[in-house]
């Protein structure tokens, strides 16, 4: 698969991993799958319509979440809506690469070792995968779409029963639906527990 040169930035697709100068930079899935869409199609308008279509094809999830991954993406390139130096903001339509692409070979710019800090506890990038868009429903604080995060984290967990995000997002999960019970004045004690059992379970698996 290419890689892409922008910058001082280099995206290698196969790797799967963005550097700075050499330098690696830690960055949630989806911000990448994001860029790498973008870059393999500089100057293109791509609309919120297509992004949602290919980096989310089986997954519905609100108009927030991708301004959410643009945003994070942005922060990781250090750049700005305001006055973007890689990825344009075309109001009402979607995005677009407007920095210079140079596409070369992957032996010619990995690095040559790897940080024990880009260990994402798990080999499954879909389980990965998963557990991002839980939490970005999660964090949406709709029932159906909490619903959805917990099937998210279940399928990471059924990818990788040793990931302990998987099981640390089904606790939250759990937890914001024993709140809710709360507050219909039916508190739901079997979800608190249920939620508490997740959370151990993770910590067990990786206690930071």
């Amino acid at each position: 698969m290419p890689v892409y040169r922008f910058g001082a930035f280099c995206l290698d697709t196969d790797a799967y991993r963005l550097t700075r100068e050499g330098t690696t930079i830690v960055s949630a899935p989806r911000p990448l799958d994001l860029l790498a869409y973008l870059v393999a199609r500089p100057s293109r308008l791509v609309t919120r319509e297509e992004l949602f279509r290919e980096l989310w094809p089986d997954v519905i999830v609100s108009d927030n979440a991708l301004t959410q991954v643009v945003s994070e993406l942005r922060l990781t390139l250090g750049d700005r809506s305001a006055a973007p130096l890689y990825v344009q903001t075309v109001a009402r339509r979607g995005y677009r690469f407007v920095g210079t692409v140079e596409r070369v070979d992957a032996p010619q710019v990995r690095p040559a070792a790897e940080s024990s800090s880009q260990n994402p506890q798990t080999v499954s990038l879909d389980a990965l995968r998963a557990v991002m868009d839980g939490r970005l429903q999660l964090e949406s604080l709709d029932g159906d779409a909490v619903d959805a995060a917990i099937t998210n984290f279940e399928r990471a967990i059924s990818l990788d029963t040793g990931f302990a995000a998987g099981y640390v997002g089904l606790a939250n999960a759990r937890f914001w639906q024993y709140e809710r019970s709360r507050f219909h004045y039916r508190p739901d004690s079997m979800l608190l527990a249920t939620a508490v059992n997740h959370a151990r379970r993770g910590v067990a698996l990786d206690d930071r």
